[in-house]
C-alpha cells in the first residue's frame, strides 16, 4: 500500500511536468516566457528551481476534487473524449507527413555500453513509459465508488487497457514516421513539436491547447486514487482516523 502511495504521488509529479511543458509551449507560442528560476524542477546547471506551473495543476485539481467526486467525473468524462478527438486528430494529420525512410531501421542496432538500441533498447525504454500505465492502475483503486464494480472493473480496466495502448502504438509510429526518432531527444511536447515542425501549426496548438486540459484528467484520476488510498490508511489505522473519515459530498 505505502509503496503504491509513493508510486502515485510520484506519477502525479511527472503528470503535472508534462502539463508544465505544454503549458509552457503554448505560452511560447503567444510570446509568454516564464522566468527560468520557475520554469522547471531543481537544476542549477540550467538555473530552474522550482516547477510553478506543475505546482500550480496540482493544487487545481486538489480544489476540484475536494468539491466532490460527482462533479468531478462530469467533468473528466468531458476531458476524456475531447482528448480521444484531438488524438485521433493528430493520428490523421501526422499520417499525412509520414516519411517511410524514418522507420529505417526500424530497430537500432545497439550501442554496447549503452541502454540504446537493439532488445536492451527496447526493454529500457519500456522501463521508463510504465508509469503511463499508473492510471490503469489507479481505476481499480476507486471500485468503493463503483455501481456493480463485479462487472464494471474488469471490463473498464481491461477496455481501457487495449485502447489506451493501441493510441500509444498509433502516436509513437506516427511521430517516428515524421521525423527521425533523434529529433525528440529531450522534448518534453513532442505531438505538438512535430506538427509544428511539419507546418501544421493550427494542429499543433489545438493539440497543445487540448492537452493543457486534458492532462488534468490524468492528474484527477491518480489523485483521486491516492486519496482513496489514504482514507483506507486511515480507515485501517495506519494513518490519524481522521483522514478515514467520508465527507457526505
Amino acid at each position: 500500500g505505502w509503496a503504491l502511495l509513493a508510486e502515485y504521488f510520484i506519477s502525479v509529479a511527472f503528470v503535472a511536468s508534462g502539463w508544465s511543458a505544454y503549458m509552457q509551449g503554448f505560452l511560447k507560442s503567444m510570446g509568454i516566457y516564464l522566468p527560468v528560476a520557475l520554469s522547471g524542477g531543481f537544476n542549477p546547471d540550467t538555473g530552474q528551481i522550482f516547477d510553478a506551473l506543475a505546482a500550480f495543476a496540482i493544487l487545481l485539481v486538489t480544489v476540484l476534487l475536494s468539491k466532490g467526486v460527482k462533479q468531478v467525473a462530469r467533468i473528466e468524462n468531458g476531458i476524456v473524449m475531447l482528448k480521444l478527438i484531438v488524438i485521433i486528430i493528430f493520428i490523421a494529420v501526422g499520417a499525412t507527413a509520414i516519411h517511410p525512410d524514418n522507420y529505417v531501421p526500424f530497430i537500432p542496432a545497439h550501442k554496447a555500453g549503452t541502454h540504446f538500441g537493439g532488445l536492451t533498447g527496447i526493454l529500457a525504454g519500456a522501463s521508463q513509459i510504465f508509469i503511463a500505465y499508473v492510471g490503469f492502475d489507479a481505476i481499480a483503486a476507486n471500485t468503493a465508488e463503483t455501481i456493480n464494480p463485479q462487472k464494471t472493473m474488469p471490463k473498464g480496466l481491461l477496455g481501457t487497457l487495449f485502447l489506451g495502448t493501441g493510441f500509444f502504438v498509433l502516436v509513437s509510429l506516427v511521430l517516428v514516421g515524421m521525423f527521425k526518432y533523434s529529433i525528440y531527444a529531450g522534448n518534453a511536447e513532442p505531438a505538438a513539436f512535430a506538427l509544428r515542425k511539419a507546418g501544421h501549426y493550427f494542429t499543433a496548438n489545438l493539440l497543445s491547447l487540448v492537452a493543457i486540459i486534458g492532462i488534468f484528467s490524468a492528474l484527477i484520476g491518480i489523485l483521486l486514487a491516492s486519496s482513496r488510498l489514504i482514507y483506507s490508511f486511515g480507515r485501517d489505522g495506519l494513518l490519524s482516523p481522521k483522514l478515514g473519515k467520508i465527507n457526505t459530498k
